[in-house]
């Protein structure tokens, strides 16, 4: 069956790119530019910031490597700043760009600038931590000072994360006073954490304080010294995925910044990201819609997610080079992507029943511990740190069967059918697979994006698409998904859900 047709077009209005001549040749990523590539480099040369919407797999790096080649050909660009979200795409980009052109992390600048100035503290921060600085031994309302902790630290987490030059209201988790018992409970609580929180902030920022430093602490610090970027020119990749504290610092500079990113790959705001490409204002936009990852049938399907979920206008133009097929199948696909960790474990555990060596990606430390909390509850112990430590018991199966508690429903499922001790162990045994050698590889959509295979099937744990309205965080994971793909992929109940989509 095919989609019904929709219009190829561009995003929507309010970020509607400069009409151009959409085509020009896919013949290869390192070959020559399409004409929106070459339109972006064009507006560039302008000297005034850019907003480069750019879909899944449409080249972004190979356009910013010619945009930064331009400019400093030109003399336009003296020095350079390519700022990354994670170190391996810094050094894969930075063998790229001129030499001219320094690629980054924040992080790794921030370091330098500050945070090697704390290197012997750096370690992992807990709500345990925060409580013993205080030397409390008690919470309001009997609530185990367990909590009374990981509330601070989630309060403490969104000052990191946001723009704010102090700790205030604003910024307490409020998903997580969701499980306290009653309002009063919910109001005590927050007063008590939000005292902890900034005298723990205090101790933070003190070079002679003992608390643990994380990444983002030393990160915070820099951007309060409100720095300027010794560059003329500013390349900010997966614009997407800035959180207020890096956004804030980067529209502070006197350089040109260069924004690139997929609004429709928007998936952290769980952790402070605030999409960029929706709140940045630039003269010039332009988009990036020639995918080359993957074939038309893969770009349809991403178009379906975009246009029957968001109500906005698809964008996507699959490769004529690379026939992408949409097709249930039997065979064994490189790749099974999950919504949750709780499908994830349940997919692990099929897959070694039937003999298959599969790997988790980014290894099962984080899942391991997120199930060695459940068996805890479920052992009616609260876990001393984590996620689940605002819950006391195993009444966190209730608060899962609300709307607030819905990402916890897979796993409450997953321990009523399962032994937590079996699920701990097919965890352990992942463990000890590498990716490069498991027949499968196994992931949440979340720890998919910046990943492809070949062949990618997808399981029965995302939304369903009939639900009104739709969350976009969620059909933007769903679009992720989808565009992991680059020869065969297996939507799963996403079709049926979808209704009619490409096959080919």
């Amino acid at each position: 069956m095919s989609a019904p047709a929709v219009p190829v077009g561009r995003p929507s209005a309010a970020h509607a790119a400069t009409p151009h001549a959409a085509g020009g040749s896919v013949r290869s990523q390192d070959g020559w530019l399409t004409d929106e590539q070459r339109l972006a480099v064009e507006q560039a040369m302008t000297g005034v910031p850019l907003k480069v919407e750019a879909g899944a797999g449409t080249g972004k790096t190979t356009t910013l490597v010619a945009i930064s080649k331009a400019l400093v050909g030109t003399g336009r660009c003296r020095r350079g700043l390519y700022l990354a979200f994670n170190r391996a795409i810094a050094e894969s980009a930075g063998a790229k760009l001129p030499s001219e052109v320094e690629s980054r992390t924040a992080h790794a600048l921030a370091y330098r600038a500050v945070g090697h100035r704390f290197r012997h503290r750096l370690g992992r921060l807990t709500g345990a931590d925060l409580v013993a600085s205080e030397q409390l031994t008690a919470a309001p309302g009997g609530l185990s000072v367990a909590a009374l902790g990981n509330l601070a630290l989630g309060i403490v987490n969104r000052f990191t994360h946001s723009a704010a030059p102090v700790i205030g209201v604003e910024h307490l988790p409020e998903s997580e006073l969701a499980p306290l018992p009653d309002d009063k409970a919910r109001v005590a609580m927050a007063a008590a954490a939000l005292e902890v929180a900034q005298n723990a902030w205090q101790r933070l920022a003190d070079p002679h304080g003992t608390l643990p430093i994380t990444h983002d602490v030393y990160l915070k610090l820099w951007a309060l010294t409100e720095p300027q970027l010794p560059a003329d020119l500013i390349l900010f990749d997966e614009a997407q995925d800035a959180n207020p504290v890096l956004l804030d610092l980067v529209q502070r500079q006197a350089a040109q910044v260069v924004w690139v990113g997929d609004r429709y790959q928007a998936i952290y705001g769980w952790r402070g990201a605030v999409n960029a490409m929706d709140r940045i204002r630039t003269p010039h936009t332009c988009a990036l819609t020639q995918a080359f990852r993957f074939g038309p049938a893969i770009a349809e399907l991403a178009n379906t997610v975009i246009h029957r979920l968001l109500r906005e206008p698809p964008f996507l133009r699959g490769n004529p080079a690379r026939s992408s097929r949409i097709a249930p199948g039997g065979v064994q696909p490189e790749a099974v992507l999950c919504r949750t960790n709780g499908r994830l474990v349940d997919v692990l555990l099929q897959q070694q029943v039937v003999g298959t060596a599969a790997a988790l990606l980014g290894g099962t430390g984080e899942l391991t511990a997120l199930l060695r909390d459940a068996r805890a509850l479920k052992d009616w112990r609260r876990p001393a740190t984590g996620p689940l430590a605002m819950f006391a018991d195993w009444a966190m199966e209730a608060h899962a069967a609300t709307e607030a508690g819905r990402d916890l429903q897979t796993l409450v499922k997953l321990l009523q059918r399962r032994d937590a001790d079996t699920l701990l162990r097919a965890t352990e045994r992942a463990g000890r697979i590498p990716a490069a050698e498991a027949d499968v590889v196994l992931a949440t959509a979340h720890k998919a994006k910046g990943c492809e295979w070949r062949s990618v099937r997808l399981a029965d744990d995302f939304f369903e698409p009939d639900e009104r309205p739709y969350p976009r965080e969620e059909a933007n994971l769903l679009y992720v998904a989808v565009t992991r793909a680059m020869d065969w992929l297996d939507p799963g109940a996403v079709a049926g859900s979808l209704g009619d989509v490409p096959v080919g």
